[in-house]
């Protein structure tokens, strides 16, 4: 008869491709025939394959952040501005370039509905969160009451139109000139991001918006959304258009989305990442295990973490 596998003994994986992960003492241990083993505290491996959801994680939240999505090593704000009456930097007819330090602007007031800001921090290590630049932004007709709630495009030049199904945001908010406020550079991540989504906001509501996307072969949602509404056409139609009623934004047909807020926020962790990590075989344990041990002492994170498994096909 011949000897059970050793892959049945406790505490001990199913071999896969030559892979045996196993709990000793303290620690999880991966191996392979040839290869050095690699050793990772089982507390930190228990955190690596089910993370805790970390919440605010003693973050004070700005005045309307109404959620935060934890999503991997993402944490993403969901913010809300009210409809209200903005006073906005608007490209002019007359500017004689159409973005950049030759704009010409001038101050429109224009009402919008309920805006939603998606904004995306990633883990940099040390515990510390960095704002993204891949932030969104879209309009409600309606208040968020659960993120199962539905978005719209936002007719705002300052946002553009994705040409990639999957691998760019649906609203992006161009953040390529953006002030960063110095308390971002904070150890202390309540100070430093709140700084950043001060930084985001102004860079939203208080700098010109202006034909950028235009002109790069692109599409902002204002051009796209301008016809689906007479009172759109143009800013001019929309500045009278607030004049006679502010909450007239409420009754706008905008362009909808397709996601809830909840799915929009797993588009944006699948657009980083991927698909979530499965943890199937010793092999994909292995992979997250080293991964973590070389991310650990290189001073990597985030999105590089997902790429080591194009290395470690060779040596695991």
């Amino acid at each position: 008869m011949s000897a059970q596998p050793e892959a049945n003994r406790a505490g001990e994986s199913a071999p896969d491709d030559g892979v045996l992960v196993k709990m000793q003492g303290t620690h999880v241990v991966i191996s392979r025939p040839g290869i050095p083993e690699v050793r990772m505290p089982i507390s930190t491996f228990i955190k690596k394959i089910a993370p805790e959801k970390r919440g605010t994680d003693g973050v004070v939240l700005p005045d309307g952040v109404k959620s935060v999505v934890n999503e991997g090593d993402l944490d993403i704000w969901v913010y809300e501005c009210p409809p209200r009456v903005h006073s906005l930097l608007w490209i002019a007819k007359d500017s004689p370039e159409m973005s950049g330090l030759g704009a010409k602007y001038r101050t429109v007031r224009l009402a919008l509905p309920y805006v939603i800001v998606l904004a995306v921090f990633i883990a940099r290590g040390r515990g510390q969160m960095v704002l993204s630049n891949n932030n969104e932004v879209y309009f409600r007709t309606e208040p968020l009451k659960s993120l199962n709630d539905g978005l719209y495009f936002p007719a705002l030049l300052n946002c553009a139109k994705s040409n990639s199904a999957d691998s760019r945001p649906l609203s992006w908010l161009c953040t390529q000139n953006m002030e960063i406020p110095n308390e971002a550079r904070s150890s202390d991540k309540n100070v430093s991001m709140r700084a950043y989504f001060r930084g985001l906001l102004h860079c939203l509501f208080e700098t010109g918006f202006n034909l950028s996307f235009e002109q790069h072969n692109m599409r902002s949602w204002y051009t796209i959304s301008s016809q689906i509404d007479p009172r759109l056409r143009s800013v001019e139609e929309w500045e009278e258009a607030t004049r006679r009623d502010p909450l007239f934004v409420l009754d706008v047909p905008w362009i909808p989305v397709g996601l809830t807020v909840q799915e929009a926020c797993k588009r944006i962790y699948k657009m980083f990442h991927g698909s979530a990590r499965q943890y199937r075989t010793a092999r994909d344990v292995a992979l997250a295990v080293v991964a973590e041990s070389i991310v650990s002492s290189m001073g990597l994170s985030g999105p590089v973490r997902d790429r080591m498994g194009d290395y470690l096909d060779g040596p695991f």
